[in-house]
């Protein structure tokens, strides 16, 4: 078998080593060179074109091909190694060849360093160096100035060049730059070239003794000669890259119309900001290179100075143990501000950061060693001599690697720094190196300075730091207290000269400057109208994409909570009202245990229980015990990964609270909520308040002030569902996995959100908001990004608050519930001036208004509502109106009455469950009252409509249940349901009515089959009959009813009487005209008056002729009962509504209830064109795609029977028709819904009542005859609301001409069907929503909608379109923005994937894991069972196996994690292991992947662990396997490797 050569960079194989060589030149042509002493990677652009990049370019230069890249390389190579001018004749290059210096760019010369000759650029000919002053006097009319003659010989002597010219005797020469072109004719047997065709002869006769082809014209060439005179000799030169003239001038010239950012620095103080002009600190950096600044002032690193860092935190260790012998009073005179020191105002809690944040001391070390860094290095100030000594013996100690002595020299050294006067100095103003330090960190990249409030941070680490040593000079000092304040607080005094007193006068300066700067606004709105539309920082943002996100969020919430929480088992607890003592500090107390709200410890066993009842789900978490025990024993692995999926889950719902509890809540304090009291901080954090749920967040900055949130009620529910049934779970599960670490159960025990096994952080919220947003948005959102974006949209849009309270000027309850004041908010924020502090108890109620207000702004259903999570969607909440931004002024007397009301809020509470008892009662009575009333009153009836009361029958009638809504809720036996959407509760009340005839078209999943179930449900004396079309229609509402527990009669030819209690009577409509039927029907409506006759998918009815002598009795039966008739359908275009009118003989003008049918979640996707031997292979192919999860199901429509039983056989899964047996039917359906079969092939007898609702696939094999069909059977999809696949699938010829004789009127769509089918532009969603809404619904028209086939090809089309446009033109950073947004989502889904399943692994043992152990609780790898039976070798092999990454690869080599760029996964890389959060997890994982057998082989089948054999271990093929290439989206083999297992696991 011949060698396979791989492709490195894109993995294509080869035959031979020559093919692989020519295709890495061609497609991956990168260069490696080595310039001014560095390495560089060079790959073309887009174009093809090569950016170089020496220092010997004016602007940047492009080449066209790799050619001309390398002759150019090879030219500056010369240039580094032999060229040696004076400094102030560096060499630049005008072209690839061509060099020139500034004395010669005076003259208009310049050199070829390749050719080595010197060019005029005025007249483009060669001139010799012994000839150039003459023929500068010829050619320029001037001269050489004597002055310049040294520097020019000089010059030009470092050039070497040569006394001759150089001769050209190739036949052909690539072109000279900068020379002129001509056309002439080549000698065919020499170098020889001319203008001239008769020379050209004349040369072949005299040299070559030739006549041949000599009277045959030669086609010209390109020539070019060195000089402008008989003896210069013409040449052959080979044409240049075909780029026209114009264009080849306009890229050279293009980057000179770039907007450069200045270089030169002013001294106009008008141009300098109020900081710099007051501190001066540009000066230090007046002619410095910036790179150089930046490198003096970084951290120490690795390769300069790496136990710099474990020296300083040592030295901060000292000064912990320090604070334990230094009195209280001297810690507070040290720790307090000299102007406060002085009024006897002392810090009574001093260092408490560093005394309880090992993080913050982390922190502040980092200022501090890179303070010394920059001292080792090189101070740009004079030291005095004492300080210069410390700096070198710090020096020797790092060198000799002793961290102890190198922790003392770092604390003598500061000792020194920092208690010595820094006067200015004649020749540097700021002679105090930290001072310099200080100013020089503020630099950025491009020059400038850091603006004065992000100053003060670094300023506040700083004088810590300071106090910090002057404690340790006091400890050290041997006197007392007194004595020893008295010696050093002069070095923490501002009117002393010392560091301190410089650093505060620059705090003060930075403060000033903050507070009376006002910030440019970050929010520019370009819809001032509503206000909707933003941009944020020059970014477009609009309120519906926020809402989109949120809409989102629920939705993947929901999935969540439903099938990875609970496992897809149906749990749920009702509840109305929560009781909660808010006054109540006992440690444990919360709502949670409070004795009057059994549902908490009613539900504790509750997942439990259902979890042993499920035998399976039981296996999956415990082993089997064995006969005679009683002991559980658990699957820790299974446990653990659950316990990874509900982190997931709380993180997702920790972003959605923040996203909408009104005001977004400080992240640190928000991930960290208390759950019950504890000892330590009797007030818990989350609270029920009446009807709301209620977080309320410590605000630490505030001193502990708490400020409240009012959660949704989607958030509320959700999360109330979470801690009655999933929470205990929770617990159990944590105890039982970590058993060895009581501390992670102590976690479930007290806090709402974890993490699995620690607390979630700011920077996990942020890092969820990128995820959700950035697909929507296009922009990352993060936890502050989404505060601004928050504060401009309430300020605009959420005004409640202005009608209720009148507030003091400059303060509001929005600002304050942000956690800060109006000013602030004003100043950072730029867009409010309102602020309410120190809100107390008697305004909570107003603190929940201002987050429902801007749930109301999302769609959101407001907190205050008691409902289920299902039904406060955001999806089924109606948009708000409006509000108008009115503030109105309030009276004393109305001040006087809220204050009343306020007072009277308790006894109100008192009484809350009294009232949200009979709230459901009071509902219900209010709208049943309403709908008698509009049946009672003769005024609701136009004159020339009928009424359908039977005469003598009383006008007002018995029902079963308090309102409509209610039997609504019994029939679908979940109390917190609401109407489905507005038209189906219209649709219903008007049933009920009675009085018209309706016409009902609205779209599937809508809810208008509850118009024939709601009506004889909530009625008791009337009967309701529904007749249905087709027998697949009967049996799908048999079904259902028999689910709904509601009581029926089906009536066949087998009926030999009709029961009189039931209220709904089935039919089906070939059973219309049957003798029994009128018979029995007659004899019912004499005991019993029948109310409605309703008719569904009545469009059936009117397209088939086999129904229609049926309908002619129905017909009948109305006008002798005098009954109401309801036709439903949802596929009626406004041309069928009279033909159905006629044909069920309806009233005049019925009423027509017509609903938008577009479903946004459908995308329906046409292969018009496919090859019919190529339909099995695709249809095969999308089932794998969007069939994969248990609950996904699929359908396949065929036209004909004969084509279904061969679709069938082929995929071996069911037929579904009409010629089945009603049996065999039953059968299948019931076994594709319950997932038996979960693909069916079908006919349109298919198309009709199937609910089912998670049909993520419909293919259509051959287009339907008529329009009706396939908008019928392609909304059996996605009716849960989620997205799915409509596909079609045509291989015939599409006719240009339809004919429609038979059927002029064209009802089903036929012509429309076809002329949807030729117009391959038209938008199909426009198409099929115009057929039946009469107006069409574009794709693009709303985010929500799945786009078409037709409109992604657009799209693509359109975008490639602007791409090829705009990508000519663009600036190198535009393209450098297009390239991360395209990149940006791909490295958030990675970094987010990456954390989700480190947390399977977390306080877990990855080789018991691996090998499937039941306990793989975290041990010592010594004590590992794995390590000691399953594998052979010693399990230091682990540790000791050292991977080479690269450096670009920003791998940890300790814990083997990626960092990424906002370092969520792994931070600052450090010596140890003390800053890896996982540490070892992914080396022992892939250590013992590499050691199972069936998972090496499993590896081997994805193409994973090439050349790794099982016995290999960690030798030398594994070694070279992981320093082979990933797969496109991973950063090394290692951590692809992890991800891919990890990824199989699960419970």
């Amino acid at each position: 078998m011949p060698a396979i050569h791989t492709c490195e960079y894109c993995r294509s194989a080869f035959s031979t080593k020559e093919g692989l060589d020519v295709h890495t030149r061609e497609t991956h042509a990168t260069i490696k060179v080595k310039l001014g002493g560095k390495e560089h990677f060079v790959k073309p652009d887009q174009d093809g074109m090569y950016h170089c990049p020496c220092m010997h370019h004016l602007q940047p230069a492009t080449y066209p091909n790799l050619k001309a890249f390398i002759a150019h390389l090879s030219a500056v190579r010369w240039v580094e190694k032999h060229l040696r001018l004076p400094p102030d004749q560096r060499p630049l290059f005008v072209g690839a060849q061509l060099v020139e210096t500034e004395l010669l760019s005076n003259y208009n010369l310049c050199i070829n360093v390749q050719h080595k000759f010197i060019l005029c650029v005025s007249c483009s000919f060669a001139v010799l160096s012994g000839f150039l002053q003459g023929h500068l006097k010829q050619c320029a009319n001037y001269g050489m100035r004597q002055r310049d003659q040294e520097v020019f010989t000089a010059t030009l002597s470092a050039f070497q060049l040569p006394a001759e010219l150089p001769e050209f005797k190739a036949k052909s020469q690539p072109r000279l730059p900068g020379m002129e072109v001509k056309e002439g004719y080549a000698c065919p047997d020499c170098h020889y070239a001319s203008m001239l065709w008769d020379t050209l002869v004349r040369h072949r006769r005299k040299n070559h003794q030739s006549e041949a082809t000599i009277t045959l014209k030669q086609s010209k060439v390109s020539i070019q000669r060195l000089q402008n005179n008989n003896n210069s000799r013409w040449f052959v030169v080979s044409d240049p890259p075909t780029i026209s003239p114009a264009l080849d001038i306009l890229s050279s010239l293009k980057s000179l119309t770039d907007p450069q950012p200045p270089k030169k620095r002013t001294s106009d103080p008008r141009n300098i900001c109020p900081w710099l002009r007051t501190t001066k600190w540009d000066d230090l950096i007046q002619g410095k290179d910036i790179s150089a600044v930046l490198a003096l002032v970084a951290p120490p690193t690795k390769d300069d100075y790496p136990d710099l860092g474990e020296a300083v935190l040592i030295m901060f260790d000292l000064f912990g143990e320090a604070l334990q012998m230094i009195s209280d009073l001297n810690l507070q005179r040290v720790n307090t501000e000299d102007s406060e020191r002085t009024h006897d105002r002392l810090n009574h809690t001093p260092f408490g950061k560093l005394r309880n944040h090992t993080t913050t001391i982390k922190q502040y070390s980092v200022s501090v060693s890179s303070l010394l860094a920059m001292l080792l290095r090189e101070c740009p100030v004079p030291l005095p001599a004492a300080i210069t000594a410390d700096v070198e013996t710090l020096r020797l100690c790092l060198s000799s690697k002793n961290v102890e002595e190198s922790a003392e020299a770092v604390y003598q050294l500061l000792a020194k720094l920092w208690t010595h006067p820094w006067p200015p100095a004649l020749d540097h103003r700021v002679s105090d190196p930290t001072m310099v330090y200080l100013a020089l960190s503020t630099v950025l990249p491009d020059g400038r300075f850091k603006d004065a409030h992000f100053v003060t941070n670094p300023i506040a680490r700083l004088k810590y730091s300071i106090r910090t040593v002057i404690v340790l000079l006091m400890r050290r000092s041997g006197l007392d207290d007194e004595q020893s304040w008295a010696m050093y607080s002069r070095w923490l005094r501002e009117d002393a000269e010392c560091t301190f007193r410089s650093l505060c006068s620059a705090q003060h300066i930075a403060s000033s400057i903050s507070y009376t700067t006002m910030s440019l606004p970050k929010v520019w709105w370009m819809d001032t109208e509503n206000y909707t539309h933003m941009l944020y920082r020059g970014t477009p943002l609009h309120l519906l994409e926020i809402q989109t996100v949120v809409k989102r969020l629920e939705d993947t919430l929901v999935d969540m909570f439903q099938n990875h929480v609970l496992m897809k088992m149906p749990l749920r607890v009702n509840y109305t009202l929560l009781h909660d003592d808010l006054s109540k500090e006992d440690v444990g107390y919360s709502f949670i245990n409070d004795s009057r709200n059994p549902i908490f410890p009613a539900n504790r066993t509750t997942m439990l229980e259902a979890i042993l009842a499920d035998s399976d789900l039981w296996h999956s978490f415990a082993v089997q015990p064995e006969d005679g025990f009683t002991e559980v024993r658990f699957r820790h692995t299974a446990l653990r990964i659950w316990l990874a999926k509900y982190a997931d889950f709380q993180e997702h719902l920790l972003a959605y609270i923040y996203l909408t509890s009104g005001a977004p809540p400080r992240g640190s304090e928000l991930t960290a909520m208390l759950m019950v009291n504890t000892s330590q901080y009797p007030k818990r954090n989350i609270l029920a308040c009446g009807n709301y749920t209620v977080l309320n967040c410590t605000y630490l900055k505030t001193k502990d002030q708490l400020i409240p949130h009012a959660l949704s009620a989607f958030a509320s529910d959700l999360l109330i569902q979470d801690l009655a049934i999933v929470r205990p779970f929770a617990q159990l599960a944590a105890r039982v996995a970590h058993q060895s670490n009581p501390t992670i159960s102590e976690l479930f025990d007290t806090h709402v959100f974890i993490n699995h096994t620690k607390l979630f952080t700011t920077e996990d919220i942020s890092g969820r908001l990128s995820h959700l947003s950035l697909p929507v948005m296009q922009v990352e959102l993060n936890v502050s990004t989404w505060r601004h974006v928050f504060t401009a949209f309430r300020r605009k849009l959420c005004h409640r608050l202005h009608d209720l309270i009148e507030v003091d000027d400059g303060e509001d309850i929005e600002s304050a519930q942000m956690g800060h004041n109006g000013q602030t908010e004003k100043r950072i924020y730029g867009v409010s001036h309102h602020s309410l502090l120190g809100a107390s108890e008697d305004v909570m109620l107003l603190y929940c208004s201002a987050s429902t207000e801007w749930q109301i702004v999302l769609s959101v259903q407001p907190g205050g509502v008691v409902t289920s999570f299902l039904c406060a969607r955001a999806a089924k909440v109606k948009p708000r109106p409006k509000l108008a931004p009115v503030k109105p002024e309030l009276s004393q007397a109305t001040v006087q009455q809220l204050e009343i009301l306020t007072g009277r809020f308790d006894q109100l509470e008192e009484k809350a469950d009294v009232v949200n008892a009979k709230l459901d009662r009071l509902l219900g009575l209010f709208e049943a009252r309403t709908f008698q009333s509009s049946q009672s009153s003769d005024a609701m009836v136009p004159s020339d409509h009928t009424s359908f009361q039977a005469e003598g029958e009383s006008v007002q009638p018995v029902f079963k249940h308090p309102s409509p809504l209610k039997a609504l809720q019994v029939v679908l036996d979940n109390p917190f349901v609401m109407w489905k959407n507005e038209w189906q509760k219209k649709l219903v009340l008007l049933a009920l009515e009675g009085k018209r005839d309706i016409i009902a078209v609205l779209p599937t999943s809508s809810g208008k089959s509850m118009a024939a179930i709601i009506p004889p449900s909530y009625e008791v004396s009337t009967v309701t009959v529904l007749v249905l079309p087709l027998r697949v229609l009967l049996e799908d509402y048999v079904r259902k009813l028999r689910e709904m527990k509601v009581d029926f009669e089906v009536f066949t030819s087998a009926t030999k009487t009709l029961d009189t209690s039931s209220n709904l009577i089935l039919v089906a409509a070939d059973s219309i005209p049957l003798k029994s039927w009128n018979h029995y029907i007659g004899l019912l409506n004499q005991k019993r008056r029948i109310a409605r006759l309703i008719v569904d998918e009545a469009h059936i009815v009117l397209l088939s002729t086999g129904f229609r002598e049926a309908m002619k009795d129905i017909s009948v039966m109305r006008c002798n009962k005098k009954c109401q008739v309801i036709l439903l359908t949802a596929t009626a275009p406004d041309s069928m509504i009279a033909p159905l009118q006629d044909l069920f003989c309806l009233e005049k003008n019925p009423v027509v209830l017509r609903a938008p049918t577009n479903r946004p979640e459908l995308k329906f996707t046409w292969d018009l064109s496919i090859k019919e031997e190529n339909i099995l292979k695709t249809v095969e192919e999308y089932i794998t795609l969007y069939v994969r999860k248990p609950e996904e199901r699929g359908i396949i429509f065929v036209a004909s029977i004969a084509f279904g039983n061969e679709l069938s056989t082929s995929l071996q899964i069911p037929f579904y028709n009409g010629q089945l047996e009603t049996l065999e039917q039953r059968k299948m359906f019931v076994d594709w819904t319950s997932g038996k079969t979960r693909v069916i092939v079908a006919t349109n007898a298919f198309g009709t009542g199937n609910d089912y609702a998670h049909v993520r696939l419909v293919i259509h094999v051959q287009a339907p005859f008529e329009t009706t069909n396939l908008i019928q059977e392609v909304c059996r999809a996605g009716r849960d609301s989620r997205p799915a696949m409509c596909l079609l699938l045509h291989s015939k010829f599409i006719p240009q001409n339809a004919n429609l004789e038979k059927d002029p009127l064209d009802l089903g769509g036929k012509q429309f069907m076809l002329d949807t089918m030729r117009d391959n532009n038209a938008c199909l969603r426009f198409r099929l929503t115009l057929f039946v809404d009469g107006t069409g619904v574009y794709c693009s028209e709303n985010p929500e909608n799945q786009l078409c086939s037709r409109c992604v090809l657009r799209k693509e089309t359109t975008a490639r379109h602007h791409q090829e446009v705009e990508e000519e033109d663009a600036h190198p950073s535009v393209k450098a923005q297009r390239r991360w947004t395209a990149k940006a989502l791909n490295k958030i889904g990675y970094v987010q994937n990456f954390k989700n399943q480190l947390k399977k692994f977390e306080n877990s043992c990855p080789l018991c894991i691996v090998f499937g152990l039941q306990d793989a609780a975290r041990h010592p790898y010594t004590t590992c069972p794995v390590l000691r039976h399953h594998i052979k070798h010693h399990w230091s092999k682990i540790f000791d196996f050292k991977v080479a990454y690269p450096d670009e690869a920003k791998i940890c080599f300790y814990c083997h994690i990626p960092q990424d760029a906002n370092k969520q996964l792994h931070g600052e890389f450090e010596k140890t292991k003390a800053g890896c959060t996982h540490p070892d997890i992914v080396l022992p994982t892939v250590y013992a992947i590499i050691s199972h057998p069936q998972l090496l082989a499993n590896a081997h089948k994805v193409g994973l662990l090439e050349g790794v054999k099982l016995d290999s271990q960690f030798a030398s093929e594994t070694i070279g396997w992981t320093k082979e290439r990933a797969s496109t989206g991973h950063r090394t083999t290692v951590t692809e490797l992890f991800l891919w297992f990890a990824d199989t696991l699960d419970i």
